[in-house]
């Protein structure tokens, strides 16, 4: 099989429509499997009789290629049938009851990606689309998180509950564990001691959030560890924030072609309280072309919103930092976007 791209791994990924599983017996786990199909993911079932699990055989919609000696050729035509024809992610729509489980990151574009803004980012979009009645969930990984504190809402657990493997709770548990906030949407915080949610811990979150609420929002801390890789993989919408600092391009450049192959699909770049007007000119001039996706001009009246626990979206739509959480807002819902202002018009606003 050394011709296919293939990961080899002792449990299964989170469950996404489209993707393709080829699972050896001994590792299936009948639950697993079942909402794996039930999720819209092709799975294909290898290895001998005797390993097979009873409760699997009562799963519809598996493919078997289960006996004594198998043609792994077979397997390999499989993996190549279905890798060609994988469909697309599912995307929500405008109502809740379409919601299917996404999760978006605010992730920094640079290891030392402190202080552009990830939290403001989070809390508004999270407030925007709870305004628009989509169930909606934050989880703060970032160590020494403060959204917490400035939400000022008391939470009984932190994101450190999904450290240590335990057996996986209801529904209802997991919505329980995100406290509601005013702003009326649940929040699970970070401990704000420093401690890394591991890689393992951060999907065990993820599947837990995904059948809990419509949308979930990761804010993710700065630095690249091992959290950071593990969220944007798992996540279907990733968003990765800078400045407008021009001496950063190049890095940014370089953090955008490592990190692209780990998304689900293209992240998006958004350049977020930077000083330099002409700064989303000069980045569409080192990407040849192509613009970050969105551009937000320095807003002290935005911070100082977000230190309060307030959402300057909500306050003032109209506002470039509106119309951008606006813009993100559709995005993760799949929604068609209205056409772009003449390039003049966005330069004066602040909004690309």
């Amino acid at each position: 099989m050394s011709d296919v791209p293939h990961q080899w791994r002792a449990t299964c990924p989170l469950p996404v429509a489209g993707d393709a599983w080829v699972v050896e017996a001994p590792f299936a786990e009948p639950e697993t499997l079942a909402e794996a199909v039930r999720s819209g993911v092709s799975v294909l079932l290898v290895g001998s009789p005797g390993q097979v699990d009873p409760a699997i055989r009562t799963i519809q919609g598996l493919e078997w290629q289960v006996g004594e000696e198998l043609d792994p050729e077979a397997i390999l035509a499989w993996m190549r049938t279905h890798g060609e024809t994988k469909a697309p992610r599912p995307a929500i729509r405008k109502h809740a009851e379409a919601a299917t489980g996404v999760v978006a990151v605010f992730a920094g574009l640079l290891p030392t990606g402190g202080g552009v803004g990830k939290d403001t980012l989070a809390l508004n979009t999270a407030a925007w689309l709870a305004k628009r009645k989509i169930d909606v969930a934050v989880a703060d990984l970032d160590p020494f998180g403060t959204l917490g504190s400035k939400l000022r809402e008391a939470s009984f657990e932190t994101v450190d509950i999904f450290a240590e493997e335990r057996p996986e709770p209801d529904v209802e548990t997991i919505r329980r564990m995100f406290a509601p906030v005013k702003l009326g949407f649940g929040l699970l915080p970070s401990s704000g001691q420093g401690t890394v949610l591991p890689g393992d811990g951060v999907k065990r979150l993820i599947h837990a959030a995904r059948r809990a609420f419509s949308v979930t929002i990761l804010n993710l801390g700065s630095g690249q560890t091992n959290a950071y890789y593990a969220a944007l993989e798992a996540a279907t919408h990733a968003y990765l924030v800078g400045q407008g600092d021009r001496g950063k391009f190049r890095a940014y450049k370089r953090a955008l072609e490592e990190l692209t192959p780990l998304c689900r699909q293209a992240p998006r770049v958004i350049l977020n309280r930077f000083y330099d007007k002409d700064a989303p000119r000069l980045w569409e001039e080192e990407f040849a072309g192509s613009p970050p996706f969105a551009a937000i001009f320095e807003d002290r009246r935005v911070f100082e919103a977000t230190e309060a626990g307030e959402a300057a979206a909500l306050k003032d739509p109209k506002r470039p930092f509106g119309r951008a959480i606006e813009k993100i807002v559709q995005d993760i819902l799949g929604e068609e976007q209205a056409s772009e202002e003449p390039r003049k018009e966005a330069r004066r606003k602040w909004l690309w």
